[in-house]
């Protein structure tokens, strides 16, 4: 069975990106159109579900989570399943940046003491959100179209990106 890394929040991305653009340019270059959007993604914006679960192989890691966005990431506090099927409150911090055109997620810390996460768990956790950021781009790949992430910046509540879209004319 495929691994999933199922997060409301990022799930959502697509429709925040609608919502929250901050500027659009759109010309026409080589033959493509080419969309240049700024992006400003608020707490409040994250938090409109209300109840948002991050999911691991199929169980909820983190129930009934909250977001924080702050400038070194985002944090995610909710109530954490154990692996032994217990809760307890706990949180997950994800490192955010754009890297060569992508979304690069990194999970740096997990505060509740029966997570144990230790730096392979870390890492499987990482590519399971990458995993799931990469359908961002799916459906805009599919037509020959591409989203290039040109710049990530997060403060005490909000995540600004730019980003280009390039359709090729036609599709």
């Amino acid at each position: 069975m495929k691994r999933k890394l199922l997060v409301l929040f990022i799930a959502s991305f697509g429709a925040l990106v609608i919502s929250a653009c901050s500027g659009v340019n759109v010309s026409v270059q080589d033959g493509n159109v080419v969309v240049k959007v700024d992006v400003d993604i608020t707490e409040d914006q994250l938090n409109l579900a209300g109840g948002a679960a991050i999911s691991l192989d199929n169980q909820d890691l983190i129930e009934n989570a909250t977001v924080d966005i702050t400038p070194s990431g985002l944090i995610v506090t909710g109530t954490v399943r154990c692996p032994d099927g217990s809760t307890q409150n706990g949180s997950i911090t994800l490192a955010m940046r754009a890297a060569n055109g992508q979304l690069a997620v990194e999970p740096t810390n997990a505060t509740a003491s029966c997570l144990a996460l230790n730096p392979e768990r870390l890492q499987q956790i990482g590519a399971q959100i990458l995993e799931g950021l990469s359908g961002i781009g799916a459906d805009a790949a599919e037509s020959g179209s591409q989203i290039t992430f040109n710049e990530l910046t997060m403060t005490e509540d909000t995540i600004m990106l730019n980003m280009d879209v390039r359709a090729p004319i036609g599709n």
